[in-house]
């Protein structure tokens, strides 16, 4: 089993999942980390580290947003069915400590370490374009930024997030 993240499904969830999709009834999470959802009712039951679907009252949602990816184990794997007025509510929760005004993120200047960003150029390296990666070193050099092992300049990458607190 993997180790638990010290955070509930829902907080997860919250900050993971930024549109609830409307096919789905709930998400719950294996020992594993993997998170799955619903389409029609919920799992009866939780045992062995997987949740169990019993009949045909329960439909999974295959292929929505999220749908079989690994996450950080939530504390409440075990218990924690997340519906979308409890995503609803958390995620508001979040915005409320998220209101805090950016600068231009535009300009690469205001980035700093910690921000993600996408990579939309990958200049032949092994960081895909699309993906998203926390900034980790930042200086005053020709290729100022280091994500994910890789020196980047500032044309490469495009700001996605800061992380809050």
């Amino acid at each position: 089993m993997k180790k638990q993240s010290g955070k509930k499904l829902v907080e997860i969830l919250a900050v993971e999942l930024k549109e609830w999709p409307k096919e789905v009834v709930a998400y719950f999470q294996w020992a594993s980390g993997e998170v799955f959802a619903t389409s029609k009712g919920i799992p009866i039951g939780f045992g062995s580290g997987l949740w169990y679907v019993v009949d045909s009252s329960v439909e999974m949602a295959y292929g929505c947003p999220l749908y079989g990816t690994e996450l950080e184990l939530a504390v409440d794997h075990d218990t924690a069915i997340v519906t979308r007025s409890q995503w609803e509510a958390e995620r508001a929760k979040l915005s409320k400590r998220e209101a805090v005004e950016l600068p231009d993120m535009s300009d690469w200047r205001n980035w700093r370490k910690g921000d993600m960003v996408e990579i939309i150029d990958d200049g032949g390296w092994r960081n895909p374009v699309g993906s998203v990666y926390a900034i980790q070193h930042k200086d005053n050099s020709v290729m100022p930024f280091l994500v994910n092992g890789i020196w980047y300049r500032p044309k490469m990458l495009k700001f996605h997030s800061r992380p809050t607190k």
